[in-house]
């Protein structure tokens, strides 16, 4: 095989293999919203307190295992 070919297939599984990075999918259920544009950014705070003082906590202790 000739060998600008072998570095042509190395050079195009690199940018495959890149690629394959972006290519998962995840799907966003209503769960994971911490915010919408349904209601008001407030009422949205007020409502999903418990949910943003979690995700709070949690970052803190994981910054603390650091």
């Amino acid at each position: 095989m000739n060998f600008r070919l072998l570095l042509a297939d190395a050079a195009v599984q690199n940018k495959i293999n890149y690629a394959r990075q972006f290519a998962a999918q995840n799907v966003i259920s209503k769960d994971d919203l911490v915010y919408t544009t349904e209601t008001d950014l407030l009422d949205q705070e007020i409502e999903n307190s418990a949910q943003i003082d979690a995700e709070w906590q949690r970052r803190l202790r994981e910054s603390g295992n650091q």
